[in-house]
Parts: structure tokens; sequence; C-alpha cells
């Protein structure tokens, strides 16, 4: 119920970009509900398959790796459970980006790579 709420005001977004020649980024952060976590943000997306000449999202690195972990998930669709950061193998984490890389595919207008 909520992400239709939320794709419909992306939708009103969309019209007033398209007024003006513009489009839209998303940026999927894990305080933002209906985009913080993968699955919302593809089922998001998927409300908004009309608008995706308009809209899609900026691919933030470190954002993104939070969700690719399952920051706020209790088991990443990506990560397989009890996957450890300090101790897990690197290929099991390359894997996981991988796919997000194939699922996000279409949708990334932008890529922010923050320096921290």
């Amino acid at each position: 119920k909520n992400v239709k709420r939320i794709a419909k005001t992306f939708a009103r977004c969309v019209q007033v970009a398209r007024d003006y020649g513009q489009k839209l980024a998303i940026e999927p952060e894990i305080c933002w509900g209906g985009i913080h976590t993968l699955p919302w943000l593809l089922v998001l997306l998927n409300e908004l398959q009309k608008e995706l000449d308009t809209i899609g999202i900026q691919f933030d690195l470190a954002h993104m790796f939070l969700l690719v972990i399952g920051y706020l998930e209790k088991r990443s669709p990506y990560m397989p459970g009890g996957f450890d950061l300090q101790t897990g193998d690197r290929q099991t984490l390359e894997q996981a980006l991988e796919q997000v890389a194939v699922d996000l595919g279409p949708y990334p207008f932008d890529v922010h790579a923050a320096n921290n």
C-alpha cells in the first residue's frame, strides 16, 4: 500500500520533470521508507514502469552496499545468512554485487561514489 502511494507521488513528480525537460533520480537510502531495502526498491521501480524514460535511480555506492548486505533486513536476498563482512569470502560479496547490478541494470541514471 505504501509503495503504491510513493509510486503515485513519484509519478506526479515525473509530470513536472517532463514539463521542464528534466529527469528524476531516486537515491535509495536505508533511512527512506519504501526504498530502504532492495526488494522494496525493485517493487517501487516495477510500479513506475511507465515512467522509466524520466525516472531512475542514482546508484550511490555507499548506500547500495548497505542495501546489498541487508543492513535493515533479517536476511538479505543477495547474501547468505550469517555472512560476516570481516571474515566472509570476497567472492560471495562480489557475486552478490553482480546480481544487484543485473537486477538494477535498466534503472540507474547516475553513479555517486562518495569519498569517506
